[in-house]
């Protein structure tokens, strides 16, 4: 008999887990519904959207199993320029946590370009919404970290008795090249986070991925699929370029989507400017619409046009947009390359081999560029190089003489390969000077070269560095991401003038925890260290095997009597505030000098009245530095 239940058990299971999937597939195939108007965004659904199809959340994570399952759906529109979600829950007020998109309340969400057979696709947008504090933005650029603000994005939420809604209008212009009638398919996934007590969270999910948060990770998607317009109150129309970076004297292509109620004649006014204001260029051409639903190709002859950054303004029956792009400049990476080995023995080898990661990193950008990247940056790099090896013929060295940011290389001994990392010079820098080196470890997710730009570290006192760490995402604690920071610091003191005896070790978050680690495998080389939101133990979480665990007190008597700094907020939901207190205490146990800071905020970079309690430890770990 036991078997029998046994079996009527795992039928019953099955059957239960085929109705979800088939309730999950209906509320994907489910069309999203065309909106010829914007709607007000005030976190309550206008009355015509109340008929909207709820669509189901059809996986669940919890951070404790025990937690009570809190009910939430979603809504979802979309009209000729924007992309419309409402998501709805049951909670009479909305909980603004530290990185709420992250841990509640608030959500994340994948817009994609999908693969043809469905496999999880490198073409993609995350955004993060945290609506209590009205945060939203590009958290990843197809697998790289962005953190770039949605500029022309709404978001609004309303508590209503026993319901919390959250509204998002987000306009195509902020997913571009987006766009149902103009992009193809579109893929897409969401991921609302629900706090829960006061630790705990809920996520719900749509599609389940989990590496929806992860770094350097392609996306899993659901296809959207769209429903037609209906009958037209006005017309309406949107503009993408098939090509948004583009090289001299070639053309660009205009995809235009054009709704409308009958047939008619409408004129196409467009102008080509540049961002400065310098350069312009002006087309108009009539066009005959014969059906609701248009599009066409318009093809723009600007081969007069020189390299320069523009935008394209267009404009028809009143409604009118901005597309940027740019014209590369038509300069060849293999003949720069030729033109670098003419140079040897002409300039320093640490400026050569700067030189050629820089074209080599130029060539990989050019050859992985897509179609509708903008490229700014990488026009400025190509002029840029172009420059500095014209500047080396007539025997100037940049990388000899330029103080401030720069990004060089140096040539591994590990693998004979061509490795960065960043450089801050002072602005007075003088060769005939000793000058004391921080050595900054950057955050997951991020490399070398956002680590020195968002905080001053030494006010200009000191030599910064930071290294890249062969990866984004590594805690600093593979043999290769320990060999380039030595090697980075080596190159360093090698074309710099660098007291050797005043070393300073920081990181921020995974960076923070490099600093434990980094410390623990060289600890002559540094006079003190400073870590910023880290976590003693965050090896072990991500990489797993036999990773070094700081708040394992033997691991703590390298610290004995090292002049630490660190800085951690009571509300940081990413590396817990109380794991650090833990190993302060712990350190203090292992006579380390520590000075501990903490404000009441997140998992964030200090205030200013934080970093000047840094600024004097630094001066005083640096006492007799001018």
């Amino acid at each position: 008999m036991k078997y029998f239940f046994y079996f009527l058990f795992t039928v019953i299971f099955v059957l239960s887990l085929n109705v979800a999937y088939s309730q999950q597939k209906n509320d994907i195939a489910k069309e999203i519904s065309f909106l010829q108007n914007s709607p007000v965004v005030d976190g309550v659904l206008d009355d015509n959207l109340k008929n909207l199809p709820v669509r189901k959340f059809f996986y669940t994570e919890k951070s404790d199993d025990k937690i009570p399952t809190v009910p939430a759906e979603y809504r979802m529109a979309y009209g000729m320029d924007f992309l419309y979600l409402y998501i709805e829950y049951k909670s009479d007020s909305l909980t603004n946590r530290d990185r709420a998109y992250q841990n509640g309340d608030g959500f994340h969400l994948v817009i994609a370009n999908p693969k043809p057979n469905g496999e999880a696709t490198d073409e993609f947008y995350v955004l993060g919404f945290s609506p209590g504090g009205n945060s939203r933005f590009i958290w990843y650029k197809d697998i790289n970290l962005a953190f770039s603000k949605l500029d022309y994005t709404k978001i609004a939420y309303k508590s209503q008795g026993q319901k919390t809604g959250i509204e998002l209008l987000l306009p195509w212009r902020d997913l571009y090249p987006y766009q149902p009638f103009l992009s193809g398919t579109i893929g897409f996934n969401l991921c609302f986070v629900k706090a829960v007590n006061e630790k705990d969270a809920i996520y719900y999910f749509v599609k389940n991925d989990e590496k929806i948060q992860w770094e350097q990770s392609n996306r899993l998607y659901e296809v959207l699929k769209f429903q037609k317009p209906g009958n037209l109150e006005k017309s309406q129309a949107y503009a993408i370029l098939k090509k948004n970076n583009i090289i001299e004297k070639e053309k660009i292509d205009l995809s235009l989507s054009f709704l409308c109620s009958s047939p008619k004649t409408e004129n196409l006014s467009l102008r080509i400017e540049s961002l400065d204001g310098s350069k312009s260029k002006s087309y108009n051409n009539p066009i005959n619409f014969k059906k609701k639903t248009n599009k066409i190709e318009y093809n723009l002859n600007i081969s007069e046009l020189p390299t320069e950054d523009y935008k394209l303004i267009w404009e028809i029956a009143g409604i009118k947009g901005e597309i940027p792009f740019t014209i590369l400049p038509d300069i060849s990476v293999n003949d720069l390359n030729d033109r670098l080995k003419n140079l040897e023995g002409k300039i320093k080898n640490g400026s050569l081999t700067s030189i050629q990661f820089l074209l080599n990193d130029i060539s990989e950008k050019i050859k992985y560029k897509k179609p509708y990247d903008a490229c700014y940056l990488l026009r400025l790099e190509i002029i840029s190089v172009d420059a500095i090896i014209n500047n080396a013929e007539h025997g100037e060295d940049f990388y000899a003489q330029e103080n401030g940011f720069m990004r060089r290389a140096y040539l591994s001994k590990l693998d004979n390969t061509l490795q960065p990392y960043t450089v801050k010079i002072p602005k007075e820098y003088n060769s005939e000077i000793k000058y004391p080196l921080i050595v900054f470890l950057h955050g997951s997710g991020e490399d070398d070269r956002r680590s020195l730009m968002y905080n001053d570290y030494s006010k200009d006192k000191c030599i910064e560095l930071a290294p890249n760490g062969r990866g984004t995402s590594n805690c600093y604690s593979t043999p290769e991401s320990l060999k380039d920071i030595y090697e980075s610091i080596a190159d360093v003191i090698n074309n710099y003038s660098i007291d050797t005896s005043k070393i300073i070790l920081e990181g921020f978050s995974m960076g923070g925890y490099g600093v434990y680690r980094v410390y623990y495998e060289y600890p002559g080389l540094f006079k003190a260290a400073a870590v910023f939101s880290g976590h003693p133990d965050l090896a072990s979480k991500w990489m797993g095997g036999e990773q070094i665990n700081f708040l394992d007190e033997k691991n703590l008597s390298v610290f004995k009597n090292i002049p630490m700094f660190i800085f951690h907020g009571t509300k940081d939901r990413n590396c817990a505030y109380e794991v650090t207190c833990e190993l302060i205490d712990k350190l203090k146990k292992a006579n380390a000098n520590v000075l501990f800071c903490t404000e009441d905020v997140g998992h964030s970079s200090p205030s200013k009245e934080t970093m000047e309690k840094y600024y004097n430890w630094l001066n005083e770990v640096l006492k007799g530095v001018e």
